[in-house]
């Protein structure tokens, strides 16, 4: 686990690989020089593409649920009168 922004630049700055890039690199080399994937390359990546697809729509579903009730909470009201251009009714101008 990185901790620090130092160790971070350090880890970026090394030249050796983590196993997540190995495996990435093996799978495009292995597909530019012989055409093929590794077994179960494809199955996987469908896989984690699809089950991401599904974490998104579950959290903009969630983020539209957490919105509504941000507004509902805010307690303002529906529309704003800017003015209010019918008359006072007449015994109301006369005791002013």
């Amino acid at each position: 686990m990185i901790n620090t922004a130092s160790s971070y630049a350090e880890h970026m700055t090394r030249e050796e690989l983590s196993p997540n890039e190995r495996l990435v690199l093996y799978a495009l080399v292995g597909r530019l020089t012989s055409g093929a994937t590794p077994a179960g390359w494809t199955s996987v990546f469908v896989a984690v593409a699809f089950l991401s697809g599904v974490q998104l729509v579950a959290l903009g579903i969630l983020g539209a649920y957490v919105s509504r009730i941000f507004e509902e909470v805010k307690g303002r009201p529906l529309y704003v009168v800017a003015s209010d251009t019918a008359q006072r009714p007449i015994e109301t101008r006369q005791h002013e």
